[in-house]
């Protein structure tokens, strides 16, 4: 005899496989209707679960983390399977959805059809209809706490993050304080240190530290809204519509740790069956397209000028949180220089940006300071036209500890060009010299240098000239100045290459080529500015072009990274 449990699964499966759905209540009052609803959703989840396509090699993987009852592996050439949706699934899923809209028509201001109806409607990229059940459900109900969480949810995903902002404050002002906390919370997006730090620290500064958290994961800030917090919200409402899914064979009961990693990473996009287990075991994927907005630790790594050549560390994939706001189609690092100059007791930050565009335009260009003590920012914005165009920003701030913010943003096909990283003030004395400008080569005609133009990059290739401008103040015109402008190696070569090298050169295989150097005695400039061209070194690797002045008043140095790459020679 058959037990009676393998027979209730035999008739789900044959259920699924003909297409047909399993008998339903009579749908004669609400109470009915609720649970046809429920009925239909089970078994949109069983179908889903049971067709997921199949995999192997699942069972006996190293977890990155533990979360809870769950492994994770930070695998960033891992992909989600691109099977097309099987036919039962999606019928499944209609079935749901009009059985939830019978149960919402009957019981309008039921948050009981309304959320899983806006929740399945998202999963179904039918964003559009789920802010109009929203609607409907606001105007019909006395909880406008969940009227203002479902409408904040459906508008974010049809990618009207401004009225979702607004949607999900008016809620959070209408919560209960417990509730309002667990809603902003960040402490899942937090190293362990970190988060230890946060709460010792006393509620005022936290709730400063919670405003420079959620400045610093704002995507973009040429918009009003901030992305990052906008899903960050709405993950918390679809962690609770995801709670309240009824239970079906192959999904674990929920708990803190799916509460975790729906705030953390979403909800996934994708599910495989593992057959390497003996029981109901699935694989699943989060978007691989998300970036690590939110800082894990305030002054952190994230937040250091980036080392020319170095991997985008908003793409890390073991970031402990991830984002993709559907606002922002794509983002990409902005090729970009930027650039102090000393001005009295301030300083004049530059940017040197190269623009490209999708399409013909108009985007618009931003450059933000922003003081990491707090306060109002400063920015300059123009407008972008042309494909591929240069940029050039520039705004005065006070000589503080910055964050600067470099922007290009495209409304059309919503591409995100960015960099922002933290800059210290430049330092004071006597003699001072702005950063190093890095250049096309110039000539100089007649005794005085023609327009340059400036790179966007710190990528040189090697044995090429390379023009270093450098602007000084403290040097009267015409005063006698000595100058040393040098490359020197910043990442020192191992024993081992040493070694190699050494042998190399005593065995005449390699040329021992020391990096360039020019030293001179001159007369200051009247413009304050100094400008010279210098080989970049034969030898790929990080470097430092340094600038020595030696004057009257005292000496000054400057020096930029950049990073030397083989190729063959020729204007960067």
């Amino acid at each position: 005899m058959v037990p009676a449990k393998r027979l209730w699964l035999c008739a789900a499966i044959l259920a699924i496989l003909s297409g047909s759905a399993l008998p339903l209540p009579a749908q004669t009052g609400a109470d009915s209707l609720r649970r046809a609803a429920r009925a239909a959703e089970a078994q949109y989840e069983r179908t889903a679960r049971f067709l997921a396509p199949g995999t192997f090699g699942g069972r006996g993987g190293k977890c990155d983390e533990v979360v809870g009852r769950f492994c994770l592996t930070f695998d960033s050439l891992s992909k989600p399977p691109e099977r097309p949706e099987r036919a039962q699934v999606g019928a499944a899923r209609d079935q749901a959805l009009a059985t939830l809209q019978a149960f919402a028509a009957a019981a309008p201001g039921d948050v009981r059809a309304a959320g899983p109806l806006v929740r399945l409607l998202v999963e179904a990229d039918r964003a559009d209809e789920a802010a109009a059940v929203a609607e409907r459900f606001a105007s019909g109900t006395q909880d406008q706490l969940w009227a203002g969480w479902l409408s904040g949810l459906a508008l974010h995903a049809s990618g009207r993050d401004r009225e979702a902002e607004a949607s999900f404050r008016n809620a959070l002002a209408r919560a209960p304080r417990a509730e309002r906390a667990a809603i902003i919370s960040v402490d899942w997006l937090l190293e362990p240190g970190e988060r230890r730090r946060l709460g010792r620290l006393p509620e005022a500064e936290r709730e400063r530290y919670l405003e420079r958290f959620w400045r610093l994961a704002d995507p973009a800030w040429l918009t009003p809204e901030n992305e990052v917090w906008v899903e960050h919200v709405a993950r918390q409402v679809e962690a609770r519509l995801l709670a309240d899914v009824p239970l079906v064979p192959g999904m674990l009961p929920w708990g803190h740790d799916l509460d975790e990693l729906t705030v953390r990473y979403g909800a996934p996009i994708a599910r495989e069956r593992d057959w390497s287990s003996d029981s109901w075991s699935f694989i699943e994927h989060f978007d691989t397209s998300a970036l690590a907005y939110a800082p894990e630790a305030l002054r952190a790594a994230v937040l250091a000028p980036p080392l020319p050549g170095a991997a985008w560390l908003l793409e890390s994939p073991t970031a402990r949180s991830s984002h993709a706001p559907r606002a922002i189609g794509r983002v990409v690092p902005l090729a970009h220089q930027l650039t102090r100059f000393p001005a009295g007791d301030s300083m004049i930050v530059r940017l040197d940006a190269a623009a490209e565009l999708d399409s013909a335009g108009p985007a618009a260009a931003v450059l933000v300071a922003w003081p990491w003590r707090g306060g109002p920012d400063t920015r300059a914005v123009t407008s972008v036209r042309a494909r591929h165009a240069a940029v050039l920003l520039e705004v005065r701030v006070p000589r503080d500890s910055m964050v600067f913010g470099a922007e290009v943003f495209e409304s059309r096909g919503r591409k995100l060009q960015r960099a922002r990283y933290l800059l210290e003030p430049l330092e004071g004395g006597a003699v001072q010299l702005s950063d190093i400008l890095l250049t096309r080569p110039v000539v100089d005609s007649s005794g005085g240098m023609t327009d340059f133009e400036p790179l966007t990059s710190s990528l040189v290739p090697a044995v090429t000239p390379v023009g270093i401008r450098v602007a000084f103040t403290g040097v009267s015109p015409g005063e006698p100045t000595t100058v040393d402008v040098s490359y020197t190696r910043a990442d020192a070569p191992s024993p081992l290459a040493r070694a190699g090298g050494w042998l190399g050169r005593t065995l005449g295989i390699t040329a021992g080529q020391a990096p360039a150097r020019v030293r001179w005695r001159a007369a200051a400039r009247a413009d304050a500015t100094l400008h010279v061209n210098l080989v970049t070194p034969a030898r790929p690797g990080l470097y430092y072009v340094q600038v020595i002045m030696h004057a009257t008043a005292g000496t000054a140095v400057t020096r930029r990274l950049v990073r030397v790459e083989a190729g063959s020679a020729g204007a960067p």
